[in-house]
C-alpha cells in the first residue's frame, strides 16, 4: 500500500497580509451551509478522475473519506486540503481521507499524467558520442497540460547546421515546434519530435575579423533566399555582426548563429527579410539593427536558455491560458480578452452556468499595460469558427485601446514558457520589439534558472483561466494604489482603426461580430476631473468610432463603476464577490445585446 501525506502551507500575499492558500480551500460562494454539528465536505476531481462521492457529510473535528478512481495513465496529486492523506489501494483506486475539518469546503484533486517524448537526431549525433541517434525524457503533467520541449543543445550535434526546432515529421511536414516550447502529447502518452536542421552558408561567402577567440562578420557577399550564419568561421565562434553587413540583401529567411552575442545597429537594412531566427541568450540586438526592412513579419524564438520566470510571476502563466484553447474544442466558446481587471472579474463558472453550459468560457486576461496587439495576433490563431469573442479594454490602458502598439519585456515575460506564440504576431505592427528583447535577457541574466515543469507557490488560474484565490470583500470604500480613468485621449480615429482591423479578423474567423463592453473601475478611485460627463464621452467616442459590421458596443459605461470596498490591491481588481456582481452586470448586459 502506497501511503502519502501533505501539509500545505499558506503563504502571506499583499499589503493586507491576507493568507492565500496555494490553491482554494475555503470559498463561502461555494460551499454548503453548516448544518447544526455536522458539515458538509465536497470534492471535485479533474476529468481523468471519478469521485465515488461528491459530498459527505461529517462531524465538525472528524475526517472527511472520498474513494477516488483513476483512469489509466492517470494518477491524483495536488489535493488542496492542508492536512489529507492519499492511499493506493490497488491499481487505479485511491482513498482520500481529509483530517481534521472544521469548516463546509470544498476540495479539488488534481491529475497528473505521465508522458513521454523521444528525440530523434534526424541526421545529427549525441554529443557524448554515443551510438544511440535519440533521447528520450519523460514528464509529469498536471497544472500544464502540454510539457516543454528539450533544448537540444548539449545533447544532439551536427557538423555544419543549426538546430532550430523539433517536428513531428522528420521532413519537417509536420507540427512544427520550437526549442524549449510546448507540445501536445497524444493520449497513448508518447511523442517523437525530429531535430530540424539547417546547414550554414559557405565560409567564403563572409568577410569577418578575430579577436582573441571571436569572430565579427563584416560583411555577407551571397543573396541567398534561407541564410544560415555558421556559428563559426575559421574555427572561431561567431559573437557579433557589424552594421551593414547584410545592407541591400535579398535573403528572405536568416538564421543567427545559436551564441552570437551582438547585432549591432542596422546589421539589417534595407534589406527583403521576412523572417527571423535567434536564440534566446543574445544579449545586444535592437530595433535599428533591423531598419528599413519593411516586409519583417515574422520572429521565430528558440531557447537555450532555462527559464526564469516559471515561479518567478503570476503573468508567466499565460501559456498555459492560452493553452485552454486547445482544450473542449468541439464545444462552443466565448473567449474573453481584457487586462487583468477581466482576470480578477470574470467569475466563468458564473456565466457558463448562465447559459446552462451551452458555452465553455475561457478568459485571456492578462495585464492591461503588457502589449496587447501582440496578444491579439496570438489569440487570433487559435480562434475558429463559431467562437464568440468578448473584449473589454481597460479604460486608462492605452495598449488595450490601441493608442500604444510597443512590445514590452514584460510580454516575453509571458511567453518565456512558450515562445512559439510570438511567432503568430505580424512585428510590423509592433514598435520596440527587439529593444524590449535585449532588456528583458539583461533583467534575465540576474535570475536564477529554473524549471520548465515547476509552479508557482500560489497557481492563479483556475481551469478556466479566472485568477483562483478568494479575495475578501474589505470594510469600507477607497482609493486603490493604481491609476484608474476614462481616457478620452486614447479613443481616436487612428486607434479606434487599428482595433477595427482586428475586430474584422476576428469576424472572419468566428463568422460573430465582436462583443465590445466596459472593464469595471472602482468609482472612489477615479480622479477628481473624471465626471459623468467624461467618462460618457469616454463610450460615445468609442460607439461612434467602432465598425458596427465586425462588432456590438454593448452595456451602460456606468455600469462598470463599482464600489471602492469590492476592490481589491488595485482599482481593476475585484473581490471574489465584486467579480460576482460585475458578472451578473455583464450577462444582463450581453444578453439583450446578443440572441444568446
Amino acid at each position: 500500500m502506497e501511503k502519502r501525506t501533505r501539509k500545505v502551507m499558506a503563504a502571506i500575499a499583499g499589503t493586507a497580509g491576507m493568507l492565500l492558500l496555494t490553491v482554494l480551500l475555503y470559498f463561502p460562494g461555494n460551499s454548503v451551509p453548516n448544518t447544526g454539528g455536522r458539515i458538509m465536505v465536497q470534492a471535485t476531481a479533474d476529468a481523468h478522475l471519478q469521485l465515488q462521492e461528491a459530498a459527505v457529510s461529517v462531524s465538525r473535528g472528524s475526517d472527511a473519506v472520498f474513494h477516488l478512481f483513476a483512469e489509466e495513465g492517470y494518477s491524483p496529486v495536488n489535493v488542496s486540503a492542508e492536512e489529507y492523506q492519499l492511499e493506493l489501494v490497488e491499481k487505479g483506486h485511491y482513498i482520500l481521507t481529509l483530517e481534521n475539518c472544521q469548516f463546509p469546503s470544498t476540495v479539488n484533486i488534481q491529475e497528473c499524467r505521465q508522458v513521454q517524448i523521444r528525440y530523434d537526431a534526424n541526421g545529427g549525433e549525441m554529443v557524448d558520442d554515443s551510438t544511440e541517434d535519440a533521447y528520450s525524457l519523460a514528464y509529469k503533467v498536471t497544472y500544464r497540460k502540454r510539457p516543454n520541449t528539450d533544448l537540444g543543445y548539449g545533447k544532439i550535434k551536427k557538423k555544419g547546421h543549426t538546430l532550430i526546432g523539433w517536428n513531428t515529421r522528420p521532413d519537417g511536414s509536420g507540427t512544427s515546434v520550437g526549442l524549449g516550447s510546448r507540445a501536445t502529447v497524444p493520449e497513448e502518452g508518447e511523442l517523437v519530435l525530429y531535430a530540424q536542421w539547417l546547414p550554414w552558408e559557405r565560409e567564403e561567402l563572409f568577410d569577418y575579423s578575430v579577436s582573441g577567440e571571436k569572430a565579427r562578420i563584416l560583411y555577407y557577399k551571397g543573396n541567398s533566399d534561407v541564410v544560415v550564419i555558421p556559428s563559426k568561421l575559421g574555427g572561431y565562434t561567431v559573437s557579433s555582426i557589424a552594421g551593414g553587413a547584410f545592407s541591400r540583401k535579398k535573403s528572405k529567411t536568416v538564421v543567427l548563429p545559436v551564441n552570437l552575442y551582438e547585432l549591432e545597429s542596422r546589421a539589417f537594412t534595407n534589406c527583403d527579410l521576412q523572417e527571423l531566427y535567434l536564440f534566446d541568450n543574445i544579449a545586444a540586438i535592437s530595433d535599428n539593427s533591423f531598419h528599413n526592412c519593411t516586409q519583417f513579419s515574422t520572429l521565430h524564438i528558440n531557447a537555450v536558455r532555462k527559464p526564469r520566470y516559471a515561479t518567478a510571476a503570476r503573468n508567466s502563466n499565460y501559456a498555459d491560458k492560452v493553452d485552454l484553447l486547445l482544450e473542449d474544442n468541439e464545444k462552443k466558446r466565448i473567449v474573453c480578452f481584457s487586462g487583468s481587471s477581466l482576470w480578477f472579474n470574470l467569475d466563468s463558472k458564473q456565466m457558463e452556468e448562465a447559459f446552462d453550459g451551452e458555452y465553455r468560457i475561457v478568459n485571456l486576461g492578462l495585464n492591461g499595460f503588457f502589449c496587447s496587439a501582440a496578444q491579439m495576433d496570438i489569440l487570433t490563431g487559435y480562434l475558429k469558427q463559431g467562437d464568440i469573442f468578448l473584449h473589454a479594454p481597460e479604460s486608462s490602458s492605452a495598449q488595450q485601446l490601441m493608442a500604444d502598439q510597443s512590445m514590452t519585456q514584460n510580454l516575453y515575460m509571458c511567453l518565456e514558457l512558450n515562445y512559439d506564440l510570438f511567432a503568430l504576431v505580424d512585428i510590423r505592427n509592433l514598435t520596440d520589439v527587439f529593444d524590449s528583447f535585449a532588456t528583458y535577457n539583461q533583467v534575465r541574466e540576474n535570475m536564477e534558472p529554473g524549471e520548465y515543469d515547476s509552479y508557482p507557490d500560489e497557481w492563479c488560474i483556475d481551469g478556466h483561466g479566472d485568477f483562483s484565490l478568494y479575495l475578501p470583500v474589505k470594510e469600507k470604500d477607497e482609493n486603490l494604489a493604481d491609476t484608474a480613468d476614462f481616457c478620452t485621449e486614447y479613443i481616436t480615429q487612428e486607434s479606434m482603426e487599428r482595433l477595427n482591423s482586428y475586430y474584422s479578423k476576428i469576424h472572419d474567423i468566428t463568422g460573430n461580430r465582436v462583443l465590445l463592453t466596459y472593464s469595471a473601475v472602482n468609482e472612489n478611485g477615479l480622479p477628481e476631473d473624471c465626471t459623468e460627463e467624461k467618462i460618457r464621452e469616454f463610450a460615445s467616442r468609442q460607439e461612434k468610432l467602432i465598425r458596427e459590421e465586425d462588432a456590438i458596443v454593448f452595456g451602460d459605461v456606468q455600469d462598470a463603476l463599482l464600489p471602492g470596498h469590492l476592490f481589491y490591491e488595485s482599482n481593476y481588481h475585484l473581490t471574489s464577490r465584486g467579480a460576482k456582481e460585475w458578472t451578473k452586470r455583464l450577462l444582463t448586459s450581453m444578453k439583450e445585446a446578443w440572441e444568446f
